[in-house]
């Protein structure tokens, strides 16, 4: 009963934990979902007002796999800093609309079955278009210039992060065009026999060496590039919300079944520990329980008697003293009768006395002898390790104690005989 208390308490204070965790899970999910109201709210709001944002198809075929369709080029890159967008924008110009796709097969298959309800799409196939890579001895030449000139000039590919496996297509939009820091440094470049290369400043006006300068080329809020980058940080938050919300489910799921576990397993103690007590009640009620209570008895009874039993040792030892003092008035009475001063009188009084003592302890052994027998009989009948605790413990002893007392009555009353026949 004990056992199933205890564990009903450990499985309680489990249950508490639980709860208590769940508490700060629900908390935390509360703020999540609040956080990503808001930035759903703002994705939805910046894909309503850019619709280019998503590209929607119908699939040309069944099964087709879509993964071929890649995307827009300016969904398809990231700028390294923001300083750069302006130039990037410039140099991309309506290419930044266009899709790209897996190869010059993908692209067919798109138009001919008008996959894009009518809508003008230019198609970059990857694995076909021509990259415009700016040779490296030039990229060096530009670079030493650009120094010199205490200036900044990057080819404009070099400015953006993308997959590796469009490194066509990148060069291919932002290819042979060089991204200088400041205007007097573009037209260096551009115009250098060395170098001539079309020159873009970071705030997007474009040098050509054919001699043309174009300058205010838009402002950074209507900059596609710049929208989308914007669009991508609120997505990525989008993500990490939704990352974070299903995270805590998964958490609020597991601790849910740990509770369930863990009331199962308390309602299953309870349960027991009830069917414990049940039977506790029932067996103190039944033949069986008033058995035991008897056997406790007969244990108290067997307490009882060795106290008995150590009275009876005193009293042995108080009559081998009595034989002792007998044996020494023995040898006195052979003397007193041998020198004729034989006193009768004392010799009566004397053996009247040991008679009477004899007899008291006559009863008494005769009485625990009674009470043992009835105890053995009945511990027999209730339980055999009462009866082995019995015969073992409790019989030697008093049995033992008998022979000795009856002996010692029988040399007292061999004594006794001798002097009453000799005061004769």
């Amino acid at each position: 009963g004990d056992v199933y208390k205890r564990q009903i308490q450990a499985n309680q204070e489990n249950l508490q934990w639980l709860d208590d965790k769940n508490s700060q899970l629900t908390e935390k999910k509360a703020t999540i979902q609040e956080q990503l109201t808001v930035v759903t709210r703002n994705l939805n709001e910046l894909q309503a007002s850019n619709p280019a944002f998503t590209l929607k198809f119908r699939d040309p075929e069944p099964n087709f796999d879509r993964r071929k369709v890649k995307g827009r080029v300016f969904s398809l890159f990231e700028v390294k800093e923001q300083k750069f967008i302006k130039a990037l924008e410039a140099i991309a110009g309506g290419k930044l609309y266009n899709v790209v796709v897996d190869n010059e097969m993908t692209s067919k298959l798109l138009l001919k079955k008008d996959c894009f309800s009518g809508i003008s799409i230019i198609f970059i196939p990857n694995n076909k278009i021509v990259p415009q890579e700016i040779p490296q001895d030039k990229v060096d030449l530009i670079r030493r210039i650009a120094e010199d000139n205490q200036g900044e000039a990057r080819p404009a590919y070099e400015l953006i992060k993308y997959d590796q496996n469009l490194k066509n297509t990148m060069q291919y939009v932002f290819g042979n065009t060089v991204v200088c820091s400041t205007m007097e440094l573009a037209k260096k470049i551009a115009f250098n026999p060395r170098t001539r290369c079309k020159c873009v400043t970071l705030e997007g006006d474009v040098v050509d060496p054919s001699g043309t300068l174009t300058g205010g080329y838009m402002n950074a809020q209507t900059s596609i590039i710049q929208k989308y980058q914007n669009y991508r940080v609120t997505f990525n938050q989008y993500e990490i919300r939704n990352k974070e919300l299903k995270e805590i489910d998964s958490q609020i799921e597991q601790l849910r079944q740990e509770s369930e576990t863990k009331n199962q397993q308390k309602n299953d103690l309870e349960i027991k520990l009830h069917q414990l007590n049940l039977y506790k009640q029932k067996v103190k009620e039944s033949s069986v329980g008033r058995i035991q209570e008897r056997i406790e008895g007969l244990q108290k009874q067997i307490v009882e008697l060795n106290q008995q039993k150590g009275r009876l040792q005193e009293m042995r030892e108080k009559c081998r003293n009595d034989l002792e003092e007998l044996q020494q008035e023995q040898t006195q009475f052979t003397a007193q009768s041998q020198s004729g001063g034989l006193n009768v009188k004392f010799l009566q009084d004397r053996s009247k006395k040991l008679k009477k003592e004899m007899d008291e302890i006559q009863k008494e052994i005769a009485k625990l002898r009674t009470d043992l027998r009835d105890s053995i009989a009945e511990s027999r009948n209730s339980e055999e390790i009462a009866v082995q605790n019995l015969s073992l413990i409790h019989i030697s002893e008093p049995t033992r104690l008998l022979s000795i007392s009856y002996a010692v009555f029988c040399l007292k009353k061999k004594k006794l005989s001798n002097m009453l026949y000799l005061a004769s």
